[in-house]
């Protein structure tokens, strides 16, 4: 008889190809022997003795008869204790897993014992996530089995694999979301069985499955760590393995290098709750990264980089996974070397994945409207073609929606270029509003170019006239004018700097054209083509760097020059008085409003020229200054923008590893 005709089903037998879904228990599908802890170390459990650990010293161990109550017809799983099989059962008509002690395991002095003890344990643990027990007996041969619901998915090594390996079918059904969501179905499982007294010891990818109907299950619970059982370790476990970790000696290792605690290696003893919690957080790190926590190597090397400690953080250890900062520092924590830094139970590390769900769900909906105002920005961009006013009200739509779009989703790549794109690319029309504010900028420039202006022309009159003064005066009328020229352009210059009503062109025109007054009267003083051309020089070049003042500053410059230029020539036609008289290869200077006196003379003509060239250097180097300044303003929003509109991995590579 087929195994169709016997009991009324196809079974599923796992083969080697990729992705086959597998037919499972609770128990049996290792591919190393189980070992039994029967240990009393002190865990952290809510009930202060385990029910699980009484019931298993005060009852005793059951009598198994002979039974044909169940036939076998397929080997799903085998292990170092027994081999599990999918089974018939007579008496209720379904199909069962049915973990068979094997005969090599039964011959050690405590096989049997320990066998027994998995199911029991395994049995009193009734949880939804922990695959039932549904019998415990011995087949005709008498070989001790127990009988187990059958379960059918694939392992969560498997979805690893399958992600790591690029299945298009496995990454859209596991999402990290999902993941996760399943990762605290298995944190509770485990919770279940602190709460019950009982320490997994092998929580790893590879033991947890996931069903065909979005069951998930916690597997082998073979070396489970029992509470309040009085038995002590043998030492003569079938899973035994020795492994040198120091060079001095060896030790017993109880779990699966690489999920398993530090103390599971140094201080077995020690073991409690925490040590899953490890193991829990070594499988979070793996399913968000699809690569280990510990880069495999030797057992030795494994063993090391546990006791160590390794970088934790999945946004560091797989950038391309683009995971979010939160989880790095859920598996730092619950990774970490000391128990006492890890969480306090696998409770409490569910609760912190449900804590960023949350905050996931509020950012997922945040990620909609941001993609809605970024399609309401592009519909925007489009209408900018039209040009005029239509193309300044769609730039500022687009302008408006991109902006929110950011601030729903910084991490919005298509409103950041939108973004960019709109301040690096000018518009065909500078809008109003964009006007305004650099009318407003320019005014500012004014004001301090004016205020700078005022300045250099406080500190130069008084030295003028001061020279004056040590010479003999000819013409008070003429110097008259120089004074109340230099005197008017300085306070005209000071009045305009902090006015916000003055109209800046006309009125800087008008203190040009009192200071070229003075320029034309100071002429008679020493002449047109001394020291005036200088003072003209020095105020046409400030005008010249004054853009605000536009075509005007034609008029300054023009009148600056003209300042000197026409008394020169005038005395080249006869009409003033020369000021220089030329004879035998000399040039004498022949002053009209003043007579000069040697001393005084050469005094003041070095105090004028010094003051006035250094007056202009200072007014030119503190407006570049102002102008150097407001460049670089300019160039950090640029940068600025241009950052925005870059998508570079962040630069948390460089960051510490966040604490514990």
């Amino acid at each position: 008889m087929s195994v169709e005709d016997e009991v009324g089903e196809k079974s599923e037998v796992p083969t080697a190809r990729r992705g086959t879904r597998r037919t499972s228990s609770v128990a049996g599908e290792r591919a190393t022997d189980s070992a039994v802890d029967t240990g009393s170390g002190g865990g952290i459990f809510d009930a202060s003795e385990s029910l699980i650990g009484q019931a298993m010293v005060e009852g005793p161990q059951p009598k198994l008869r002979p039974s044909n109550r169940y036939r076998s017809f397929a080997v799903i799983g085998r292990g170092g204790m027994g081999e599990v099989q999918v089974a018939h059962d007579r008496r209720i008509g379904r199909t069962v897993a049915l973990k068979v002690l094997l005969d090599e395991a039964a011959e050690r002095a405590d096989g049997s014992r320990r066998f027994i003890r998995e199911a029991r344990v395994q049995g009193q643990l009734e949880h939804p996530s922990i695959v039932p027990v549904y019998d415990l007996g011995a087949d005709r041969s008498g070989r001790p089995y127990f009988a187990m619901k059958r379960v059918s998915g694939v392992t969560l090594a498997d979805v690893i694999r399958d992600l790591r390996s690029g299945e298009k079918e496995i990454s859209a059904r596991y999402s990290v979301r999902k993941l996760l969501s399943i990762f605290q179905s298995v944190c509770l499982a485990i919770e279940y069985g602190h709460s019950r007294g009982v320490v997994h010891r092998d929580v790893k990818p590879s033991n947890l499955m996931l069903g065909d109907f979005g069951e998930v299950y916690v597997l082998d619970w073979g070396i489970a760590k029992v509470r309040g059982a009085l038995e002590a370790e043998t030492g003569t476990s079938s899973r035994r393995r020795q492994r040198e970790f120091d060079g001095t000696g060896f030790d017993e290792v109880l779990g699966s290098l690489g999920y398993m605690a530090p103390e599971q290696i140094t201080r077995p003893a020690t073991v409690d709750a925490r040590a899953d919690v490890y193991s829990l957080g070594a499988v979070l790190f793996e399913l968000l990264t699809l690569v280990p926590l510990h880069v495999r190597g030797s057992d030795a090397e494994i063993a090391a980089s546990t006791s160590n400690g390794v970088d934790a953080r999945p946004s560091v250890r797989a950038p391309k996974r683009d995971l979010p900062p939160e989880l790095d520092t859920i598996c730092v924590r619950a990774t970490a070397v000391d128990p006492d830094a890890r969480f306090k139970s696998a409770r409490a590390l569910s609760d912190a994945i449900e804590g960023f769900l949350e905050g996931d769900r509020d950012m997922r909906l945040r990620t909609e409207l941001a993609a809605q105002h970024v399609d309401r920005a592009r519909r925007a961009l489009d209408l900018m073609r039209v040009g005029g006013e239509g193309e300044t009200r769609a730039r500022k739509r687009a302008l408006r929606e991109a902006g929110r779009a950011l601030a729903l989703d910084p991490r919005s790549e298509d409103a950041a270029s939108i973004l960019a794109r709109l301040m690096l690319e000018p518009p065909t029309e500078i809008p109003a509003e964009a006007r305004a504010i650099t009318e407003k900028t320019r005014r500012i420039e004014m004001r301090n170019a004016v205020r700078l202006s005022s300045a250099g022309l406080a500190v130069t009159a008084p030295f003028a006239l001061v020279t004056l003064a040590f010479a003999q005066v000819r013409s008070y009328a003429a110097i008259g004018l120089i004074a109340f020229a230099l005197t008017l352009a300085t306070l005209h210059a000071y009045v305009l700097g902090r006015s916000r009503r003055m109209d800046f062109t006309l009125h800087s025109v008008m203190i040009g054209l009192e200071f070229s007054i003075a320029i034309a009267a100071f002429t008679r003083v020493l002449g047109p083509y001394f020291v005036a051309p200088v003072i003209a020089l020095g105020l046409s070049a400030l005008v010249a760097i004054s853009d605000w003042l536009g075509r005007a500053r034609i008029i300054v410059i023009a009148v600056s020059w003209f300042a000197w230029v026409i008394p020169a020539i005038l005395e080249g036609l006869g009409v003033l008085q020369p000021s220089f008289r030329f004879a035998d290869g000399t040039v004498t200077l022949l002053p009209n409003i003043i007579d000069l006196p040697e001393n005084p003379f050469h005094v003041g003509l070095v105090l004028v020229n010094s003051v006035a060239a250094f007056v202009v250097s200072a007014v030119l180097w503190r407006y570049a200054s102002i102008v150097a300044a407001n460049r670089e303003t300019q160039d950090l929003r640029t940068w600025h923008l241009e950052t925005m509109a870059t998508h570079d991995d962040p630069v948390r590579d460089s960051l510490p590893p966040p604490s514990a």
